[in-house]
């Protein structure tokens, strides 16, 4: 397997997200991108610029998704910033911006996600903040359908459906807590508190269960009993746990360390005490990646791609965990998209560095 770099366009500023969607319909995806001054970047599948536009008052925008709410409510943006106000527009073919709604939070949006939880053929809008809420919005109105408040603020958060019988929304927070919620009305169903602010939650099969894991500052991963919401199985770290992904058959969690904060050491020679770790869906250690700094990672076919603190674009083989390729890049990479049909990586990065790399077997 191969990476090569296709097309690489520069922002000239702080790239902090990407995007992929068709906009245009015409069998080919846009590439969106959202920035720390608050701009959003639309770009064609060969790297021209297409359109830019100023969206916030230089607040950084965090979360950017674009999706169909509803049968005829298409190519909806979703924009969610320091500022606490999300953003809902229309993206016409031309790439033209229309408002719809707003609405305000008081503090810096956490995420957001975007799913039919009270099975009424239309997706409703799950976000959450700093400001310690977690709110169920209405797609079309932006209206509160309900909302529950944290001690602190929301971190992370997973929409799990079981059989189309029962849907939960299972959140954790700043507060050390995760709180397990019925999606159709709010209900908090139980809560756990751990020593520290957790910043990550996923779920996996195993044994015919489902597990839920969270992880954060005191330096675990927590793997709880859906059912029972017990705590049934703990794994300690040298580093906060940062972010968990799973799929049907393993679990990656990666560990994370602020030693690029100390400007004594040069970023590119700090040897990292943080991790990459796979479970296999017995929750036994399949493999582990010592000394990298993972910003973000993403499961595809048996590998997983991930890009760094210190800017390699990292191809894992996910059986194993044997590095398959490592492509360094000029800074830190914050986002990577994949695109299935045309094995198409995108990465974006601090120095604004939007790139395409083409994935050769």
């Amino acid at each position: 397997m191969k990476i090569s770099n296709f097309w690489t366009y520069n922002a000239n500023e702080q790239v902090l997200g990407l995007e992929l969607k068709d906009l245009t319909k015409d069998g080919t995806k846009e590439i969106i991108a959202q920035t720390k001054s608050g701009k959003i970047y639309i770009l064609s599948a060969s790297g021209q610029i297409l359109r830019s536009k100023n969206i916030t008052e230089k607040s950084p925008i965090w979360i950017l998704k674009i999706s169909n709410v509803s049968k005829s409510f298409n190519n909806v943006m979703l924009l969610g910033s320091l500022d606490g106000l999300l953003r809902v527009f229309q993206i016409n073919k031309s790439l033209e911006l229309k408002p719809i709604w707003t609405h305000q939070f008081g503090a810096s949006i956490s995420g957001i996600m975007i799913n039919d939880i009270n099975y009424d053929d239309k997706n409703e809008i799950i976000a959450y903040s700093l400001d310690k809420s977690l709110r169920v919005l209405d797609s079309i109105d932006g209206s509160l359908i309900w909302g529950q408040v944290f001690e602190d603020g929301i971190s992370d958060a997973i929409i799990l459906k079981e059989n189309n019988s029962r849907t939960s929304i299972i959140a954790v927070g700043n507060d050390g807590t995760i709180r397990f919620f019925d999606a159709y009305n709010g209900e908090l169903l139980n809560f756990l508190r751990f020593s520290n602010k957790m910043r990550c939650v996923s779920c996996i099969k195993s044994y015919d269960k489902i597990v839920i894991v969270c992880g954060g500052d005191d330096n675990k991963a927590h793997f709880i009993d859906y059912t029972s919401q017990n705590e049934i199985k703990t794994i300690p770290f040298d580093d906060i746990v940062w972010k968990i992904k799973a799929n049907e058959n393993y679990l990656v969690l990666t560990t994370y360390s602020f030693d690029f904060l100390n400007d004594s050491v040069a970023k590119n020679n700090i040897v990292y005490s943080s991790k990459m770790v796979c479970l296999d869906d017995r929750l036994n250690l399949k493999w582990e990646l010592k000394n990298v700094n993972t910003e973000v990672f993403i499961p595809h076919r048996n590998e997983i791609i991930l890009g760094t603190t210190k800017g390699e674009l990292m191809i894992v083989d996910g059986s194993n965990g044997n590095l398959i390729c490592n492509v360094k890049t000029s800074s830190c990479i914050n986002d990577i998209k994949y695109d299935t049909f045309t094995d198409t990586i995108y990465i974006c990065q601090d120095d604004g560095l939007i790139s395409c790399y083409l994935l050769n077997y």
